[in-house]
């Protein structure tokens, strides 16, 4: 009697045992839906808010478009170039609208592009990037562009467009070097100072660039990452 006893006891916290390890795995399948959900929400937000800036005016929204019919190889800027947190903000001064421009492989066929673009009579203003050749500069000082992350085809339109910025400490070092610096250097300070030796010192200042193209783009990825590990815990809880 004892010894069936004893083995109904077991049997008892076997099913017990198991039932609260359906009930950890059912809770984990559900936390991990909701992470999902919670990450595809947001994911969806960030997408939104570059399809609106695509949709700035209807020749830029016609470049975003069309410009794949052109050059299969054309790529979104802002999603190839890795900027430290820091340094966001002044790389996004510098290039402006350029930033969310697409980069085609040549500047024949960004040249078909902007025939196409003129033809169609869309209104507005656009450009396109195109990946030419450019010799990095032999320039003394810190550039800006040695700090950034980048695939090798956007060297050349990198250079060309930031490969004369050279960060500054301070705006007394920016006031210096617009008295006394190379002409054809830019020197840009972390706050968005930017002096042009010989000519004028220029800011733009009072927009926050904490939410702006390239943080977007590193949340984006960042916020991929975690619903791949959250898609991976969700199939092994089930």
């Amino acid at each position: 009697m004892a010894a069936l006893l004893e083995k109904s006891r077991k049997a008892s916290e076997e099913v017990e045992s198991s039932r609260r390890a359906l009930n950890a795995a059912a809770a984990a399948v559900e936390e991990s839906r909701r992470t999902l959900q919670r990450l595809d929400a947001r994911i969806a937000g960030i997408q939104e808010v570059n399809r609106s800036m695509r949709a700035k005016n209807d020749a830029f929204a016609w470049v975003s478009a069309h410009a794949s019919e052109f050059d299969d190889a054309v790529v979104a800027v802002a999603s190839r170039i890795k900027a430290p947190a820091h340094l966001e903000g002044l790389v996004e001064l510098l290039l402006g609208d350029d930033l969310a421009a697409l980069c085609s492989s040549d500047a024949t066929r960004a040249g078909a592009v902007m025939d196409a673009l003129v033809a169609s009579g869309a209104q507005g203003s656009a450009s396109i990037l195109f990946a030419g050749v450019a010799s990095e500069r032999r320039i003394d000082g810190p550039r800006l562009l040695d700090e950034l992350e980048y695939p090798a085809d956007l060297t050349g339109v990198l250079e060309a467009l930031l490969g004369d910025v050279v960060l500054a400490d301070s705006l007394d070092d920016a006031v210096r070097f617009a008295e006394t610096g190379a002409v054809g250097v830019r020197y840009a300070t972390l706050d968005g100072v930017v002096a042009y030796p010989g000519a004028k010192l220029a800011v733009n200042s009072g927009e926050s660039k904490a939410d702006g193209l390239l943080a977007r783009e590193r949340e984006l990825k960042e916020l991929s990452a975690e619903r791949r590990a959250a898609e991976e815990a969700c199939a092994a809880a089930e």
